[in-house]
């Protein structure tokens, strides 16, 4: 029910406020391809990653602008590319900070690796 009023929905009003997503809506792994593949080197942060998404007229009305519920000045869209970013192998944690974000680096190396149903070991 927390939940429910942290989204602003009346937690009353049952399922009828809920707005789904149809399947294949959100495709974050090919979203963060295509934004590394035009970013200098295929290096950057999230906060490029997201400034580079929010500028797509695609892509910006398909986020998700509600506040996250766990950090609330921070919208559930942006937390999911720091998720994203650390959940899938091709994006690689360079070990670099830029402020305080890290610096991210799309390793192709990997994307094919995966295509032909290999896995990157760790040196």
């Amino acid at each position: 029910m927390r939940q429910t009023i942290r989204h602003g929905l009346d937690p009353l009003a049952g399922r009828k406020g809920v707005i789904r997503q149809p399947p294949g809506t959100y495709d974050w792994r090919t979203w963060l391809r295509n934004v590394f593949a035009d970013l200098p080197n295929n290096t950057g942060t999230s906060v490029d990653v997201a400034a580079t998404l929010e500028a797509d007229p695609e892509i910006a009305p398909k986020l998700d602008r509600r506040p996250d519920p766990m950090t609330v000045s921070v919208p559930l869209w942006k937390r999911t590319i720091s998720n994203s970013l650390g959940r899938f192998p091709e994006f690689v944690d360079t070990g670099v900070r830029k402020g305080k974000f890290k610096v991210y680096r799309f390793d192709k190396q990997v994307v094919q690796a995966l295509q032909q149903g290999g896995r990157k070991r760790k040196a």
